[in-house]
């Protein structure tokens, strides 16, 4: 018995995605249809076929959700058919058929016709937001294997803020047969491949939201989510035999407690040094993490640079730089982001804050110091919430919308039927939508 071969896969799935789009183009017809019958079954009243009309109308309306409904039968025997193909080693195992078959992809340098997709890359703040913290996004490259962000406009929205504020993520309400990805909704969750299958996964324990579920914000304190200790300073010395988070190389940088940026104490310089925090096995391959900070100028600093990095001393894997010149009171700094690389050295991991060629005579204050971990939601991306000077109010919302193109018909199917995404590229040489 001949193998289904790579063209019998593809030939596979275009079936199925004509057959869902077919379906998807056709079953809203009939829908309008039987709703102007349903018009005309009471235009007479009291008649006895009105029921019986309208029990007809509910009898097609049930067919036509079964008949769409019974898409997902297809779900299992796909998964199944791209296990087999790429060899994987439980065929039971739904997400491991999906992992092995991504990590295929990703190994043969094959792909499918990218999506076209414009992801939001920046949350959009409601005009009466109270709150100054930062909403973080990262967008994830196809290759992880999570591309699957919906056609839809994403809402982050503070809902409670006793002890730390906490956000929850909606999307738009789950749609009828014309709606283009099927839709989010809170409760609702979105596919999101299981952390730990296969190798372009972000491993275990990796944080995913669904739709609905709660965010909190992370706070200056590691009790808070931050992943450094007294990103604040409040209890720092720069003194290394007391002082076992923050380190500082020289003797010029300082613990200020006069007007801090935060609380009752930040960090100073009015000369050059370098102040550093080990994290040592405190991050992992995979995960997408993200690095902020406040700073203030106080009096004339005309040059030099206040540099905040994430590195492993031999690669600096996050790193903001101000350009003190043009720095201008306090002011909260770019966030920066990476999915750390499986080369990352992580036992030897830092967060260094550098003060280099400093001159003209004022002072460059830094504080709320934060590296955070953001978690995926809606496969595409990745989020995280921090605080700022200002405190968070319920109700402070963010937007963010995600349009469609009409290219990748094949990884929408995937999205749709398979609930993830798989590696993709603007020229795929043996995944394409259309027969070459």
């Amino acid at each position: 018995m001949a193998a289904r071969d790579l063209a019998d896969n593809l030939a596979m799935l275009r079936a199925l995605r004509d057959l869902r789009d077919d379906l998807r183009a056709e079953i809203p017809g009939f829908l309008t249809l039987i709703a102007a019958i349903r018009t005309q079954a009471i235009v007479d009243d009291d008649v006895e076929e009105n029921n019986e009309f309208l029990a007809a109308c509910e009898a097609m309306e049930s067919a036509l959700d079964d008949l769409w409904n019974a898409q997902s039968e297809f779900r299992t025997p796909t998964g199944k058919m791209l296990g087999r193909y790429s060899s994987s080693s439980d065929m039971q195992n739904h997400e491991r058929n999906l992992a092995a078959f991504q990590d295929k992809l990703v190994a043969d340098s094959d792909a499918f016709d990218d999506r076209g997709l414009t992801k939001f890359s920046s949350w959009s703040a409601g005009g009466s937001n109270v709150g100054n913290g930062t909403a973080m996004v990262y967008n994830i490259d196809p290759a992880f294997g999570g591309d699957i962000s919906h056609v839809e406009t994403l809402t982050a929205e503070c809902k409670d803020v006793d002890g730390q504020a906490e956000f929850q993520i909606r999307g738009a309400a789950r749609g009828d047969f014309a709606y283009l990805e099927g839709g989010s909704s809170v409760g609702n969750a979105y596919g999101i491949p299981t952390p730990g299958l296969g190798k372009q996964s972000p491993g275990l324990d990796q944080r995913t939201l669904g739709a609905g579920e709660p965010i909190e914000s992370a706070g200056d304190e590691a009790s808070e989510g931050n992943l450094l200790n007294d990103g604040s300073f409040e209890n720092a010395t720069l003194i290394s035999t007391t002082d076992s988070n923050w380190v500082r190389t020289g003797s010029v940088a300082e613990i200020n407690t006069s007007s801090p940026i935060l609380g009752l104490a930040d960090l100073i310089f009015d000369g050059n040094d370098t102040v550093t925090q080990e994290i040592p096995d405190v991050l992992r391959p995979g995960r997408i993490y993200a690095l902020e900070f406040w700073t203030k100028k106080v009096g004339t600093v005309n040059a030099g640079t206040t540099v905040v990095k994430l590195t492993d001393g031999s690669t600096d894997h996050i790193t903001i730089s101000v350009t003190n010149s043009a720095a201008t009171g306090t002011q909260k700094q770019p966030y920066g982001t990476v999915r750390l690389p499986d080369s990352a050295k992580l036992d030897l991991m830092e967060v260094t804050i550098v003060e280099a060629s400093i001159a003209g005579g004022g002072t460059m204050q830094v504080d709320g110091v934060k590296l955070v971990e953001l978690a995926i939601i809606d496969g595409g991306r990745a989020v995280a919430f921090t605080d700022g000077t200002t405190a968070w109010a319920r109700n402070d919302v963010f937007t963010g919308a995600t349009s469609g193109g009409t290219d990748g018909t094949l990884q929408r199917q995937n999205n749709e039927l398979l609930g993830r995404g798989f590696e993709a590229d603007g020229t795929p040489a043996d995944w394409p939508d259309t027969a070459p």
